[in-house]
């Protein structure tokens, strides 16, 4: 079996999967449209850069810290505690219009995220065996990418016909609703309370994310992987601020063309269940390294791009690499994860590592797009390519040493 034939496993399985993509619904429907409301309260590219890099900053401390907390005291604690904290975030962005309070905003959603989907992507890891983990994270991944698929899709729609702030107001709804929908659910159907869980007493070095950090960097395996995660999450900032910027402001295409380029991420990363069996069978390394390559040639390809149609086109080809990329290294740090004893602090540490230099990468990229436009791509391009450089060779001994 790919989970488990344990029913409370399968449950447990089930439950995450489901409250994870209602909670990717949620923020889906209305991240891609920030960029484009800030425009309208008239917000300069720099500016937005620093506030979609806040999200990142936050992570850099936060993630580690979750990761390391979930191991303590159980994933699905966290992940009702950011449920709760995005739904705050929401109601202050149907409410607040001043930047201060935006950037608050952006720090309560930056702290929601790094709680339910790292909670969740280790719960999930939790209950794999190795053998299978490629599958089930990909299974995992793509139930969700149907929400990623469809949210831009409602938020462009509402966008277009009534406005950013009702975007807002309709995620907000939908937080309200998963949160409702969990509690009832737990109080007649199925509660996650495991008579054989047993909980540790929280510490106070479990809240020093460096202590954390180092933890995991010790292991070149997981140094290897955090090199290639740097370099294909430094273009991490062309979803939410390049392609807006691109499509609407440079090409002068609407929130509806906008959110079509949205549908072919989601789209591929359908395919993710695929792409996991695949990284099982070649190993989890090749796979990334596979991926890795394949957003890079997609990213310098979208350079060329003069048209919508073949804008498209490239965006596809590079989340086909992003897809294969996230479901095999999800599974690749979830193997070693497993052997050490610190899935939790794996999971966390490697998001803060990333974001230090996705925090980079947003700040930097509303000064390139300003100055270079389509330039843009060719910097992302070449920095993903720099895992062949550095860490090829260490990657792709993991089917050797990878726990049985």
């Amino acid at each position: 079996m790919i989970i488990s034939n344990d029913k409370f496993l399968f449950n447990k399985f089930m439950k995450t999967t489901t409250i994870d993509t209602l909670f990717f619904f949620g923020i889906y429907m209305y991240a891609f449209f920030l960029s484009p409301y800030l425009s309208t309260l008239g917000w300069s590219e720099g500016l937005k850069g620093v506030f979609f890099a806040l999200f990142s900053i936050i992570g850099i401390v936060a993630a580690p810290v979750v990761g390391t907390i979930s191991d303590k005291i159980g994933r699905f604690h966290l992940i009702m505690i950011g449920l709760g904290i995005e739904m705050f975030a929401l109601v202050g962005l149907v409410l607040w219009t001043h930047p201060v309070a935006l950037f608050i905003v952006r720090i309560l959603s930056s702290i929601a995220y790094y709680c339910v989907v790292l909670s969740a992507i280790s719960r999930v890891n939790d209950i794999v065996k190795n053998a299978h983990r490629g599958k089930a994270n990909g299974l995992f991944h793509s139930i969700i990418s149907v929400a990623i698929i469809i949210a831009p899709l409602v938020g462009g729609a509402i966008a277009d016909s009534l406005g950013y702030e009702a975007v807002f107001f309709v995620a907000l709804l939908s937080m309200i609703v998963i949160l409702s929908g969990i509690v009832v659910f737990d109080a007649f159907f199925y509660s996650d309370d495991h008579p054989h869980r047993k909980k540790d007493k929280l510490k106070k070095r479990d809240f020093n994310p460096i202590a954390d950090v180092k933890a995991v960097l010790k292991y070149k395996e997981l140094r290897a992987i955090s090199v290639v995660g740097i370099c294909v999450n430094f273009a991490m900032p062309f979803s939410f601020l390049v392609l807006p910027f691109i499509i609407i402001q440079k090409m002068g295409l609407s929130n509806t063309h906008l959110s079509i380029a949205v549908f072919l991420i989601g789209f591929a990363y359908l395919f993710q269940v695929g792409f996991g069996s695949f990284a099982d069978k070649v190993g989890k390394g090749q796979a990334v390294m596979i991926g890795t390559f394949l957003s890079a040639f997609g990213l310098l390809m979208l350079f060329f791009a003069q048209s919508y149609l073949v804008l498209l086109l490239f965006i596809l080809v590079k989340s086909f690499g992003n897809s294969l990329f996230n479901v095999s290294a999800w599974a690749y740090m979830s193997d070693y994860g497993e052997k050490y004893k610190i899935e939790g602090k794996v999971v966390g540490s490697y998001q803060s590592v990333v974001r230090i230099f996705s925090t980079i990468s947003s700040i930097l990229t509303g000064v390139v797009l300003v100055a270079l436009h389509n330039g843009v791509f060719i910097v992302y391009g070449l920095i993903t390519l720099i895992p062949f450089v550095l860490v090829r060779k260490i990657m792709l001994e993991h089917k050797k040493v990878a726990v049985k």
